[in-house]
Formats: structure tokens, C-alpha cells, sequence
């Protein structure tokens, strides 16, 4: 942001190769004193050791850290703000073996609470107390990664694995594809330069469940476009979903299962289409300006026109994001704000059926272990929502930092955990134009107010302490008119790290 440019670095995970090129191809002299600082950081993180052991050609390491967290919540009415996916592990051991600067493999064992001891109200400590507390699901994160520079400017990298990605970084969550999303494994192919990037993803988010996409990026320094098209198929994997250069949409494969549905369980669609394009802006030093849009149905004025009533019971399924972060230097460090904004309507992720909508579900091994614990492909609020951030702080440098936040969120009847509950309905999807149209947030909304305060503190290299604060009022809770809420949480997280 500093030096006026937008990288291509805006999804994750990203190769070591990536984040190398545009380190060496970063212009130094456009740094202010904390850029320099900044930049050393990231250099002193990629030649970061670890516990190794070095066969050559071979490196194999360990990487171990110890977290211990303390939380507060005083009602059990109000979910948490430091939620699952900000809660840390309370031991870490990622094992890394890697082939020189081509091959690197990684995976993350870890000791933790499960997914439903974390959102139970009374849970003060991230270690496992109880014989159903821990988390078996372990490695959290494992993946093998193959990369090789060639024709110059140009590289390639292939990844293997299981763990978060995101495609952009925003502030509430990517409406896109967020790390908040739960799949068993993922394969990414992807081809870039400076001012150039490809990608071809496929995710598996259930049994016979895939969500194929490939997104290009166009980089001209102060300006990137992203263009993405996606699929998800509720059927055994398919090549011809996997050709890198194929219009997906132009399969018509909804149209394509009718002797598969005759072997198998018939279902309405087991085929959503998915569109998405972004922006991001530097209109001047210091400044980050962006933009997303996604549907993953939306029909076309010619549509409407030709095919009536049809075509209008069909609603819309699309969702907006857009914001600005500023970074501005001052002595040693940064102050830091940004505001952002989202809009998902209430259709949104959904398709005719709930086998190909844009969700996952699974089970855990130790508790309630018949509920499904679902996740929407994007945005953690899901569907029907409308949503606003704003935050301000200072950060120095990795030795301190501290902010303040706002969030507000909107949500209709069809958000969060309700829109996981509507696919049980038979005949969910809108049949008349009247249910198409509704607009978020549907029915009576619930309205919820969130301040905080956060700092964090690194007295030592191998310390890191940091503690958040927050107040949440709710109106409307549960989309129940007058039945008002609010509570008060605080977190307290200590770290030892590997120096």
C-alpha cells in the first residue's frame, strides 16, 4: 500500500515463490522508514528456522508454539466475537519437509478444544478439560506444494491439501470463497508474473460434493481486476470440470445428470453456477480501495423479457462488498483504519437444491456428534444480510499495536445458521415471483451492535501477549421483535513462540 502499487497478493495461501518475487521486485525507495522495518519483517518471517534436521537435499523441521487463552462472556444469549476461527490451538507442532526452494510439505498437529466446546458460552480456557472437550480432527492443515520459475517473468505452483483459503482481503470476511468455509481437501494449480495470475481451484466440500472454480488477475500497479468463474457440483468428481480454459456455464450441465439421477437419488439441481469479479484501487500512497461482486444466480433483463413468470420466480443470488484501508507511517509503525460495507441477499449461496447450494456440512468425532456444523462458502454471515465495519489503530512495527472496532450487522430471517435450517423445508426455493423478490434482511431483523478494544504486546521475541475486549447489543434477537439482549466478553491470549 505504501508504495502507491496493488500486489498480487490478495488470496491465501500463497507460495514462498510468490511472496520472493514481489519482495525483490519491491521498490525500497518509495518506503518510509516503518516500510523498511515492515519489509525486514517479512524477510526475517520467510527465513524464519525451525527444530530441522537437514539430509541434504532435504530439510525437515518442526515449529512448535504453545498458546494459552482466558475468555469471558457474560451471557449465554450473545455469540462470541472471538469466535472459532480467531480462538488458537493451545499446542501447534507443524511438521515441514522441503525440497530445497521447489517442493514443501507441511502439516499441522495440533491439542485444542473441539468446534462445539468453543462456542459453548462457558468455556473460560482453550485447553480440554473434559473427556468430550478435545478436538481429534487433526491435522487442521496439511498440504504438499511444487513450484518452478520459467520463460523469465513467469512461474508455476500446484498444491495439494487440506486448510483455509480466501480470495481477498477484507475486513468482515470474503464474500467470494472466506476461510471460514470447511472442505476436506483442495487442489490449485496456478500460473503468474508480476502483472499477471491464473488459478484453477478445485475444492472438495463434501462426499460427491465439489466446488470448481478459475480466476484470472490482471495487475496495472495502482489497478487490479479479478474475474472468477466457479461451479459447484453435487456429483462424483468430473474432468471436464478441470480444463483450465473452459467456460463452465457454457456445459449447460444442469441439464446433463438426467441418467446419473436415474441410478441414483433424483434431486432438483446438482449443478450451481458461480460468478464473481473484484477490484482493488490505490488512487494514492497509503490508501486501498476495493470492491466484489458475486451471484451465483442472477437473471438477465432478455430473460425476464422472453420467459415471464419463469424466469422472475427465479431470484437473484448476489452479494456486494466494498471498503478502503488506509496505512499511514508514523515514526516506527502505522496508524491503520478502514471501513467496509456488505450486502448478501437473502437467496444468496442458495440454489434448487441444497446438495449443489454453495454451503458444507460435517460431523464431529467427540461431541454432538449427529448435529452438522455448516459453513457458507463465503461470507460467515451467509445469506440476507447487511453488514458495516469500521476500525482505527496503531501498530508498531510486530512490537505493539492497538485498535478500536465497530461492527454492525442486519440480518433477515434467512442468515447465519436460519439458512442452513431452510434447506430442511421441502420445496424451499422461491416458485412465485412475490418470494424471488424479497430483499434483505427479510422478515424481522436482527440488529446487532458490536464495540471492542484489542491490543497486542511482544515484550520478547518468543512473546506474544494480547487481550480484546467487547460489547455487543442485539435488538430483535433471534429475528424475535422486542427481545433485546447485549454482553460483555473479554479475551486474554498469551504466546510462546519459536524465537
Amino acid at each position: 500500500m505504501e508504495t502507491g502499487e496493488v500486489p498480487l497478493l490478495n488470496t491465501a495461501p500463497l507460495s514462498r515463490a510468490e511472496i520472493d518475487r514481489y519482495m525483490a521486485a519491491l521498490d525500497t525507495a518509495r518506503l518510509s522508514a516503518a516500510g523498511m522495518q515492515e519489509r525486514e519483517r517479512v524477510l526475517d518471517f520467510l527465513n524464519k528456522g525451525t527444530l530441522s534436521y537437514n539430509p541434504s537435499p532435504f530439510t525437515v523441521g518442526i515449529d512448535p508454539s504453545l498458546h494459552i487463552e482466558s475468555y469471558y462472556k457474560s451471557s449465554t444469549e450473545i455469540p462470541w466475537v472471538y469466535d472459532n476461527k480467531e480462538k488458537k490451538h493451545l499446542l501447534d507442532l507443524p511438521i515441514i519437509i522441503s525440497l530445497e526452494n521447489y517442493l514443501t510439505a507441511e502439516s499441522n498437529f495440533f491439542l485444542a478444544n473441539n468446534y462445539w466446546t468453543m462456542l459453548e458460552a462457558d468455556n473460560f480456557l482453550n485447553v480440554p478439560l473434559g473427556n468430550m472437550d478435545s478436538d481429534i480432527h487433526f491435522p487442521d492443515f496439511a498440504y504438499i506444494s511444487f513450484g518452478l520459475p520459467f520463460a523469465g517473468n513467469f512461474s508455476f505452483n500446484a498444491q495439494l491439501g487440506k486448510g483455509a483459503l480466501s480470495l481477498g482481503k477484507t475486513q468482515l470476511g470474503n464474500i467470494i470463497l472466506n476461510d471460514s468455509f470447511y472442505h476436506d481437501a483442495y487442489a490449485v494449480f496456478s500460473l503468474y508474473s508480476p502483472r499477471f495470475r491464473y488459478a484453477a481451484y478445485t475444492l472438495q466440500a463434501e462426499v460427491n460434493k465439489y466446488l470448481y472454480m478459475h480466476k484470472m488477475d490482471f495487475n496495472f500497479k495502482r489497478f487490479q481486476f479479478s474475474i472468477l468463474e466457479g461451479a459447484m457440483v453435487a456429483a462424483p468428481l468430473e474432468l471436464r470440470f478441470l480444463n483450465p480454459v473452459m467456460i463452465f456455464h457454457n456445459y449447460a450441465a444442469w441439464r446433463s445428470y438426467a441418467d446419473y439421477d436415474e441410478e441414483h437419488e433424483k434431486i432438483e439441481s446438482r449443478v450451481g453456477s458461480y460468478f464473481a469479479a473484484s477490484f482493488d484501487y490505490n488512487p494514492w500512497k497509503n490508501m486501498r480501495l476495493y470492491g466484489i461482486l458475486a451471484f451465483n444466480q442472477f437473471q438477465l433483463p432478455f430473460e425476464r423479457k422472453n420467459f415471464g413468470d419463469a424466469a422472475a420466480s427465479i431470484p437473484d443470488s448476489l452479494g456486494f462488498q466494498g471498503g478502503f484501508e488506509t496505512s499511514l507511517p508514523y515514526k516506527a509503525g502505522y496508524f491503520v483504519g478502514g471501513i467496509e460495507g456488505v450486502y448478501t441477499s437473502p437467496w444468496f449461496y442458495f440454489t434448487e437444491s441444497k446438495e449443489s447450494s454453495f454451503y458444507s456440512k460435517r460431523l464431529d468425532l467427540i461431541k454432538n456428534t449427529s448435529k452438522n456444523i455448516n459453513s457458507w462458502v463465503g461470507f460467515p454471515f451467509g445469506p440476507d444480510t447487511i453488514a458495516g465495519n469500521f476500525y482505527f489503530g496503531y501498530d508498531k512495527g510486530g512490537d505493539w499495536s492497538a485498535k478500536i472496532f465497530y461492527r454492525f450487522l442486519a440480518q433477515g430471517e434467512m442468515s447465519g445458521e436460519k439458512g442452513f435450517a431452510i434447506f430442511e423445508n421441502p420445496g424451499f426455493y422461491p416458485s412465485n415471483p412475490k418470494e424471488a423478490l424479497i430483499t434483505s434482511p427479510s422478515g424481522i431483523a436482527q440488529f446487532s451492535h458490536t464495540i471492542g478494544i484489542g491490543g497486542l504486546y511482544k515484550p520478547l521475541s518468543y512473546l506474544e501477549i494480547s487481550s480484546q475486549l467487547a460489547y455487543t447489543f442485539i435488538i430483535n434477537k433471534n429475528n424475535i421483535k422486542n427481545n433485546n439482549g447485549s454482553g460483555v466478553e473479554l479475551v486474554l491470549s498469551t504466546s510462546f513462540l519459536l524465537p
